[in-house]
């Protein structure tokens, strides 16, 4: 009797890590995109140095600040329907392909137009993913673990913010493109 509950007790952790693992590993797309989220800040000074950046002005530099916002209402409209339409799991991962290359357009950017696409990529990518995350983290949780995945969204969002002020905070003065 005591080996057959410390069997189930094995299988349980098992099972639970392996549904916590399947949360954090949905939800990784997000730590991205919360760093990104305060690039703007770091970016828009070494922008605006005609040395170092394309010497925008502080019009263009609004512009920067701002299409990743316009990019989230795209993103959150198109991201429900896309999830409801070819689930949430495949959502998600073009969500990550999708934003992986606005990043990859804003690291190697010719000029503020390459930036702004990708940072409205970004944008758009992102809030669908936060649209899916949450549903589909939920979904793969047992009620018991649930209450504990929930947050991984969020988490995951501010832990990629922070991650982004301490690496730039060390790396402060140097050259922001690739």
């Amino acid at each position: 009797m005591v080996l057959l509950k410390s069997i189930s007790i094995v299988e349980t952790i098992n099972s639970n890590f392996f549904e916590v693992l399947c949360a954090i590993g949905a939800n990784l797309m997000l730590c991205c995109a919360g760093f990104t989220s305060s690039a703007s800040g770091f970016l828009i000074p070494q922008l605006e140095d005609p040395i170092l950046g394309f010497g925008i002005t502080t019009d263009e530099g609004s512009w920067m600040a701002s299409i990743k916002e316009i990019g989230s209402l795209t993103g959150a409209i198109f991201g429900a329907l896309l999830s409801e339409k070819i689930g949430r799991r495949s959502s998600l991962i073009m969500d990550s392909i999708l934003f992986s290359l606005g990043t990859l357009l804003t690291a190697f950017a010719i000029n503020l137009e390459m930036i702004l696409a990708g940072r409205f990529i970004q944008g758009h990518s992102s809030a669908s993913a936060m649209v899916s995350a949450p549903m589909y983290t939920c979904e793969i949780s047992q009620p018991k673990v649930r209450r504990y995945t929930a947050l991984f969204p969020v988490l995951c969002w501010d832990i990629g913010n922070v991650q982004f002020y301490f690496v730039f905070m060390t790396i402060l003065y140097t050259r922001w493109r690739c």
